[in-house]
């Protein structure tokens, strides 16, 4: 059996620590650690985390010593406890008292590097089913891709789980553009699918809660959109990756080129780009000889032709 951890990332939450925890403690898999990680709140979450924790010695509770944000603070979890399943739950979300042991039951499969279950969403004082996402199965790295390319991030950050083994080896929760990304999961589910199977629970064991300062409710905001683009651009180059190691067949290239223009056009209309960022998606889908998905709609042309030399769209166009 596996050796199961939980990390769950503290900061200004106490209004809703009380259940998080509630819900950790009363999980039927009773073998597990759990390490609390504060970033420096400014209200009294750490304290209150210390107090409804002290008496079960499955969980510890640090405080950093600076503030490193949300991706640092995840790393810095993960970095100290030696589960060799790790789940992040939030610390403002609930899940089941079945998740950990079925989430955990999955990697009785060798290959499978990822599981996740379905859930539901809390807003505005009301709870609605995530998504109807079918029966439970393992997808190969490849279906995975594909299904994340064409509808989306699947997994609820809190009731998705992997092996640490993987998760070192594909680098971790990273922010490649500084931005304060809010697509750290996803550039992460990728990467590991580039290295296994991924396992679907269709329980919904987990309640994900969408509340104002959550890192959800903030990518709605202007100030936070345009990382979202940020995320697109490093999603779409880890696609290119999965197609260059054959993870991915090559014909599925066309379908997944399709699915990015999409999302980018997206961006693009909801006006989440500025200038600078529309530049750098060109530069991106160009390094990933994609051009034509800057290329597939008229709003990209008009945004392009403000900010790129005419040779340079010249030589696109004649690319594809």
């Amino acid at each position: 059996m596996h050796s199961v951890s939980v990390v769950v990332p503290l900061y200004n939450c106490r209004d809703y620590l009380i259940e998080c925890i509630a819900s950790l403690r009363n999980q039927s898999l009773t073998e597990f650690t759990c390490v609390v990680v504060d970033d420096c709140s400014s209200d009294d979450s750490y304290d209150l985390a210390r107090s409804l924790t002290v008496e079960d010695p499955r969980f510890t509770v640090v405080r950093n010593e600076s503030n490193l944000g949300h991706i640092g603070n995840y790393r810095r979890g993960i970095d100290l406890i030696i589960g060799e399943l790790i789940i992040k739950v939030d610390p403002d979300d609930i899940i089941e008292s079945s998740c950990l042991e079925l989430l955990s039951q999955s990697f009785s499969h060798d290959r499978v590097v990822l599981a996740y279950c379905n859930g539901f969403i809390l807003e505005n004082g009301t709870r609605k089913a995530y998504s109807e996402l079918g029966n439970a199965r393992v997808l190969d790295g490849e279906e995975f891709i594909r299904k994340f390319a064409e509808h989306g991030n699947p997994c609820i950050h809190s009731g998705a789980m992997f092996r640490r083994a993987a998760y070192d080896r594909v680098g971790g929760y990273v922010d490649p553009f500084r931005c304060k990304s809010t697509w750290e999961d996803s550039s992460l589910w990728l990467r590991l699918a580039m290295h296994g199977d991924v396992a679907y629970v269709s329980e919904r064991l987990v309640q994900y809660r969408i509340r104002e300062g959550s890192a959800t409710s903030e990518s709605r905001d202007p100030a936070r959109r345009q990382s979202l683009v940020f995320g697109v651009l490093e999603c779409l180059q880890y696609t290119e990756e999965a197609l260059r190691t054959n993870i991915v067949s090559e014909r599925w290239r066309p379908f997944l080129k399709r699915c990015y223009a999409r999302k980018l056009l997206f961006c693009a209309e909801m006006n989440y780009m500025n200038n600078a960022m529309i530049a750098l998606s060109l530069r991106g889908a160009w390094s990933c000889a994609w051009p034509e998905v800057l290329l597939s709609a008229r709003t990209w042309k008009l945004a392009m032709r403000r900010i790129v030399p005419e040779r340079v769209l010249r030589r696109l166009r004649a690319s594809v």
